[in-house]
C-alpha cells in the first residue's frame, strides 16, 4: 500500500504540485487504496460468526433426518441469516419447499441465483447454485394460482382485496396470484360492504374465485319476479271461480243421479209391455218420457263431470303457486 502512494505521489510530483486537481486526484486515490481493503473485510462473515453458523447447519441436518422439519427450517434460516452463503440459503429455501411453503422458497433460491459469485468461492457454492435453479424451476411448476373474478359491481366499487392477510390493489385483482398448496381467505372490500371467500388449493391447480355482491346489498341489483304460475290461481276471481265449479258439478251430480232414476223406474215399468223395443201405441207417452229423463242424466252428469275437474285442477295449481313463493323467500334468505 505504501509503494503505491507513493508511485501516485511520484507521478504527481513530475507534473507538479500546484495544480488543484492533481492534488484531488492524489487525495481520492489514497483514499481508496487505504480503505478498500477495510471495506472488503467488513463484507466478509466473523470467524464467530462462520463457526456459529457451521454448528447451526449440523444442528439443522440433525433436526431434519429426525423428521423435525420446522426446526430443522429454523437452524438454516439462523445460519444464512449470519453468513448469507449458497449453500446455507439452498437448505434454507430446500427445507421450506419439503414443509409446504412453495412461494417463500423459490423466492429464497431465486435471491441464491441472481446474486454475484465471488472469486475463490468454493466448489460447494456452485453446486448449491446449480441445485438452486434446478429447484426454482420445479417450484415455479408446482405453485398453485388463484384467478378472482368480479361480477356484479362497478370498478369505481372496489376497494382493495386482502388475500391472507396481503393487499392487492384493484389494478392487480385480475392478475393470477400465485399461492402456496393449503386453504386461503380472501376479502373483497367495497365502498358498501365486505365479502369474504375461503378457498383451498393443491400442487400445480388453478383455481377460479367468483365474488359477487350479496342479494339485498346496497348497490346489488334486485332479484327478478318470478312470472306468474297460471293466469286461473292469479285471477281477481279465482275463488269465486272455484265455489262455482264446485256448485255446478253438485248440482249437475245431483240432477244426474235423479233423472237417471226416473228413466231406469220409468225404464223397468216398460219392460213387461214392451217386448224386444218394441211397445204398443198405449205406452208411447211413456217411452217419449224415459227417453228423456235418460238424456237429461247423461246431460247432467256430463256437465258434472266436466265441472268438477274443473274445480280440483284450480284446488292443485292454487297451492302449488304458494309454494312457489315460499321457495323463492329461502332462496333470497341464503344466496350470498
Amino acid at each position: 500500500m505504501g509503494s503505491e502512494v507513493a508511485r501516485i505521489g511520484l507521478v504527481s510530483t513530475s507534473r507538479g504540485w500546484r495544480d488543484p486537481r492533481r492534488i484531488a486526484a492524489v487525495c481520492v486515490a489514497a483514499i481508496v487504496v487505504v480503505f478498500a481493503p477495510t471495506a472488503a473485510r467488513a463484507d466478509e462473515p466473523s470467524p464467530m460468526q462462520r463457526e456459529t453458523a457451521r454448528a447451526l447447519m449440523e444442528e439443522g441436518t440433525l433436526r431434519r433426518g429426525q423428521g423435525d422439519l420446522v426446526g430443522a427450517l429454523h437452524s438454516f434460516v439462523a445460519a444464512d441469516a449470519l453468513v448469507r452463503a449458497p449453500t446455507t440459503g439452498y437448505e434454507a429455501g430446500a427445507t421450506e419447499a419439503e414443509l409446504g411453503h412453495l412461494v417463500e422458497a423459490r423466492t429464497r433460491l431465486l435471491e441464491i441465483t441472481r446474486a454475484a459469485r465471488r472469486p475463490g468461492e468454493p466448489a460447494a457454492f456452485d453446486k448449491a447454485r446449480a441445485d438452486a435453479v434446478r429447484l426454482s424451476d420445479e417450484l415455479y411448476e408446482r405453485i398453485p394460482t388463484l384467478r378472482v373474478r368480479i361480477q356484479g359491481l362497478a370498478t369505481t366499487d372496489l376497494v382493495d382485496l386482502i388475500v391472507d392477510g396481503s393487499v392487492i390493489p384493484p389494478a392487480a385483482m385480475g392478475a393470477p396470484l400465485r399461492v402456496d398448496p393449503g386453504t386461503h381467505a380472501l376479502v373483497l372490500h367495497t365502498t358498501q360492504t365486505a365479502i369474504r371467500r375461503d378457498v383451498t388449493v393443491v400442487e400445480r391447480q388453478t383455481a377460479e374465485v367468483v365474488f359477487e355482491p350479496p342479494l339485498g346489498a346496497p348497490g346489488s341489483a334486485p332479484p327478478a319476479p318470478l312470472p306468474p304460475v297460471t293466469a286461473l290461481a292469479d285471477a281477481p276471481g279465482a275463488s269465486a271461480f272455484l265455489i262455482g265449479s264446485l256448485s255446478l258439478a253438485g248440482t249437475g251430480l245431483v240432477v244426474g243421479v235423479t233423472t237417471g232414476i226416473v228413466a231406469w223406474i220409468k225404464s223397468s215399468g216398460l219392460s213387461g209391455a214392451c217386448a224386444n223395443g218394441n211397445c204398443p201405441r198405449s205406452e208411447a207417452g211413456d217411452l217419449s218420457s224415459t227417453r228423456a229423463f235418460a238424456a237429461t242424466a247423461d246431460v247432467a252428469l256430463a256437465i258434472s263431470a266436466v265441472a268438477t275437474a274443473v274445480a280440483v285442477v284450480s284446488l292443485l295449481l292454487r297451492p302449488h303457486r304458494e309454494s312457489v313463493g315460499h321457495t323463492a323467500s329461502t332462496v333470497g334468505l341464503i344466496t350470498f
